[in-house]
C-alpha cells in the first residue's frame, strides 16, 4: 500500500492539474467562434478537476507531495498540458465547423475554410469557399473568387473568379463589387463592358470602399451626343 499510495497521489495531482487547465483553455476558447465544443471542454475539466482532487486527498496527497513538488511539477508541466488542450479545441472546433458545412450551415464552411486557410491548407480552404457560396453566402463567394483568382489551392480560373465576385456582389458584398471591378479592368481577355465595369466600382463606393471610389473617378466620363 506503501508503494500505490504515491502513485495514486501523483495521477490525483495529474488529473487535477489537467483538468484546470482544460477549464481554463475552454474558458478562454469561449472568446472564440461559436461552438459547442469550449462547453464540452469546461465539462471536462471540471469533472477531472474534482475528481483528481479527491484521489490527490484520499491519497494522502500533502504526505507525498511537498509544495515544493508542487510547484515544480505544475512549473514543468502545464506548458505541455496547455498544448495539448489547445490542440483539443482546435481539431474539436474544425469537426464541428466540417459537420455543420456538410448540414448546410454557410457560415460554418467560411469559418473553416479561413482557418485552414491560416494554417496553410489553401486546397481544403478553397473547397469550403466553395461550399459556403454554393450555399448562397456573399463572403464565402468573395473568398473563394479570391481564390481562383490568386490560384490559391488550385489552378487560377479567372472567368470563374469573376462570375464569383458577380455573385458575391449582386448579393450586396461591397468588396466583392470593387475586386471584380479591380479584376475585369486588368483583364481584357474576360471582355467585361465598360457599362459593367462602372457598375461594379459604383456598387463598391456605395458600400464604402474607398478604392471603389477612386477607380470609378478614373473612368471615362459618358459622353452625350
Amino acid at each position: 500500500m506503501r508503494r500505490v499510495l504515491p502513485v495514486l497521489t501523483y495521477a490525483g495531482f495529474l488529473l487535477a492539474l489537467g483538468g484546470l487547465i482544460l477549464l481554463l483553455v475552454g474558458w478562454i476558447a469561449t472568446a472564440g467562434p461559436e461552438s459547442q465544443v469550449p462547453d464540452a471542454m469546461r465539462d471536462s475539466g471540471a469533472r477531472l478537476l474534482v475528481g483528481g482532487s479527491l484521489l490527490f486527498g484520499v491519497a494522502g496527497g500533502p504526505r507525498w507531495l511537498s509544495f515544493r513538488r508542487v510547484f515544480i511539477l505544475s512549473a514543468g508541466l502545464w506548458p505541455f498540458l496547455a498544448f495539448f488542450s489547445f490542440l483539443h479545441w482546435q481539431i474539436g472546433l474544425s469537426g464541428e465547423q466540417a459537420a455543420r458545412c456538410a448540414r448546410g450551415e454557410a457560415q460554418a464552411c467560411l469559418d473553416l475554410g479561413s482557418r485552414r486557410l491560416r494554417r496553410g491548407h489553401a486546397e481544403d480552404a478553397r473547397t469550403h469557399f466553395a461550399a459556403g457560396c454554393a450555399l448562397d453566402l456573399p463572403s464565402a463567394c468573395t473568398q473563394w473568387a479570391a481564390a481562383l483568382r490568386y490560384g490559391q489551392g488550385g489552378p487560377a480560373d479567372l472567368s470563374a473568379a469573376m462570375e464569383a465576385y458577380r455573385r458575391a456582389c449582386a448579393a450586396g458584398d461591397a468588396f466583392a463589387c470593387s475586386e471584380g471591378g479591380r479584376l475585369a479592368a486588368g483583364t481584357p481577355a474576360l471582355l467585361v463592358e465598360q457599362e459593367e465595369l462602372r457598375a461594379l466600382f459604383a456598387a463598391g463606393c456605395r458600400g464604402g470602399i474607398a478604392n471603389a471610389c477612386v477607380e470609378l473617378d478614373a473612368l471615362p466620363q459618358h459622353r452625350t451626343p
